[in-house]
């Protein structure tokens, strides 16, 4: 079986176009529940990737996962095609993915974390349910992750003091 990547996608730009958008989010929802498996807007997609598990979170947001990796083909098409900005963050820990994804129709950006970056959040019991950064602790490992690849986003070293 897949590990499973998670995306939280935001959408932005002229109003009307991201009502249009979402509305197509909204159809291939409905396409993905009638029909029981992922869904494209693209057939195929060229990546392969097909979201699974939509969920529409506000007028201008929505989750969805995809096996192993983010669906940029699809997203990339979509974007292309209501003229607006796509922001998706995505993560599959197992496989060491964590990283944020713009798009909109001058271009895309993908920054990423390396293992390196990943490893600056140490898991300090034997559990790992609790995770330390910069002498903080958190239940959520992804609280810190989202601070490095800010930090990374940004320009500014992801090299934790503790490294």
């Amino acid at each position: 079986m897949a590990n499973w990547c998670s995306n939280w996608v935001n959408v932005s730009g002229d109003p009307k176009s991201v009502e249009s958008f979402m509305n197509e989010i909204k159809e291939l929802n409905e396409e993905s529940i009638k029909n029981e498996c992922g869904v494209s807007p693209l057939n195929p997609p060229e990546d392969g990737r097909y979201m699974f598990n939509l969920y529409i979170d506000n007028t201008d947001g929505f989750s969805f996962s995809t096996k192993w990796s983010p669906a940029f083909d699809s997203l990339r098409f979509l974007t292309q095609k209501h003229e607006v900005k796509v922001t998706n963050r995505y993560e599959e820990l197992g496989c060491g993915i964590y990283g944020e994804w713009y798009c909109d129709t001058d271009g895309e950006t993908d920054v990423y974390l390396e293992d390196d970056e990943i490893d600056t959040v140490v898991g300090v019991d034997e559990d790992y349910s609790i995770w330390e950064f910069e002498g903080e602790q958190s239940d959520f490992r992804e609280d810190f992750l989202s601070i490095v690849l800010e930090r990374k986003i940004n320009g500014e070293s992801c090299k934790s003091e503790n490294s």
